[in-house]
């Protein structure tokens, strides 16, 4: 591999792309086990085992890291951006937003930072100028940062392949400008385009990360600490399965009694069990018995207590894995249930939000707009507690009593920014409506003063 100053471009690019590499494998894995695709559990079986069962082994999958991460991401729906200086959320942000198609992509990029710990999230001028924003893949992008710093990004590496030629790409990001290569022979790289300069004078990739830790930055997937659980799980109903194949049903017994063999010597079954059978034999000596079948509940069991352990280190509710084994809660017992997910998800309101308060700022810098200075600016959620219709409208009215504006009740009912304002618009026409409807009042005739009789 070639040798290059350091600091310089495909410096940058050597070393990012390793770090790429081992970003890529621990995506991978994460990924595998939210798809069920996870490998099986043979570190927990042994080699007669697995060359026994492996047939079996193949085909079985009891996946619950989907609903860990999904419970969550159900949750995260950003509902518009506000301005220090606007009360209303901002319908700039709202039109940038809808036109780079966040609703949904928004959903993807926390889904992925939930699953695999990050997700980046790129910033950049459009063929009409207009700020572009797309949701990248961690596999495809690393960001790295300054020594010390958390949030100051110094370099960003976009690597991929091409489907047809089997080339490598790269795209490296740097606060002063963009540069492209390709990999050559040897790993050399070559230039493949002059360099973009950067007018955003930073690194134009934010990342959402999840469960950023102090120590070291690194992000942790939700999967991380339950994938041996899954293990566990999977590897047990193995077991379950095993165990119906072969001991789930009586197994018979017969003593002193003499088989016929075949040509080869093998013993030939002399008894089948039917309704309208019935077994004889000449021997006096004869004995019959069967076995006790294995018990399947146990297993069941073992199951059952090992999602219960899932979700209460994941904080999610456990009507929402046990199924018909488990209470399902009803009333304030469901808010009570949901308590720890509801406080899991605020918590992504704010790490999340930030990102995406940074992601609009970079948008408005590209498009010259000076909202690109809000740093005051904060993400609208909507709620994510679970309550009836009715329940929601009587706490908001409550609220009215106590003077809160008719726009903040809106937010607070889950309308969108879209909705509201054509509330306003509404609100505007039934007030024409009514002044056009209401008949006119003629004015009183004048009273005339008129001279006293004298």
């Amino acid at each position: 591999m070639a040798e290059y100053t350091p600091f310089s471009p495909q410096w940058w690019v050597q070393k990012l792309d390793t770090k790429l590499e081992a970003q890529k494998r621990a995506t991978d894995k994460f990924e595998r086990y939210f798809d069920g695709e996870q490998p099986l559990p043979v570190a927990l079986s042994t080699k007669e085992y697995r060359k026994e069962f492996s047939a079996m082994l193949t085909a079985v999958r009891d996946n619950w890291m989907p609903l860990v991460v999904d419970a969550v991401a159900e949750r995260l729906n950003p509902e518009g951006f506000r301005m220090p200086d606007d009360p209303a959320a901002d319908k700039d942000a709202s039109t940038i937003w809808q036109r780079n198609f966040l609703d949904a992509d928004s959903k993807l990029a926390h889904q992925t930072a939930l699953t695999t710990g990050t997700c980046p999230v790129m910033i950049w001028a459009g063929g009409d100028e207009l700020a572009e924003i797309t949701v990248e893949h961690p596999s495809q992008v690393y960001v790295a940062y300054e020594s010390g710093s958390r949030r100051r990004r110094i370099a960003a590496l976009k690597c991929w392949r091409d489907e047809w030629t089997d080339e490598k790409f790269f795209n490296l990001y740097l606060p002063t400008g963009i540069h492209k290569f390709r990999e050559g022979k040897n790993s050399v790289l070559l230039d493949r385009a002059d360099m973009v300069a950067n007018p955003l004078g930073v690194v134009p990739i934010v990342e959402l990360r999840n469960r950023l830790r102090l120590r070291d930055s690194a992000t942790r997937s939700e999967l991380m600490e339950v994938i041996s659980t899954q293990d566990q799980i999977d590897k047990t109903l193995v077991d379950m399965l095993v165990a119906a194949e072969f001991a789930a049903f009586r197994q018979r017994w017969a003593t002193g009694v003499e088989l016929p063999v075949d040509e080869n010597g093998k013993p030939i079954e002399g008894f089948e069990s039917a309704v309208q059978r019935l077994w004889t034999v000449g021997s006096e000596g004869a004995r019959f018995g069967d076995f006790n079948p294995t018990d399947l509940g146990q297993y069941v069991n073992v199951i059952e207590s090992r999602v219960l352990s899932i979700a209460r280190r994941t904080r999610t509710p456990p009507h929402y894995m046990l199924g018909s084994a488990g209470q399902f809660p009803s009333g304030e017992s469901i808010k009570a249930a949901e308590t720890g997910l509801v406080a899991k998800v605020r918590d992504r309101f704010v790490t999340f939000g930030e990102s995406w308060e940074e992601v609009m700022r970079l948008a408005f810098q590209v498009e010259g707009n000076a909202k690109a200075e809000a740093f005051g600016a904060e993400t609208i959620w909507a709620d994510p507690e679970s309550r009836t219709e009715s329940e929601h409208v009587d706490a908001v009215m409550k609220k009215k009593t106590l003077g809160v504006p008719t726009l903040q009740l809106w937010e607070d009912l889950g309308y969108t920014i879209e909705q509201i304002g054509r509330f306003k618009a509404m609100l505007l026409d039934e007030a024409m409506l009514r002044m056009l409807a209401e008949p006119t009042v003629a004015e009183p005739a004048p009273v005339l003063a008129l001279d006293p009789v004298t």
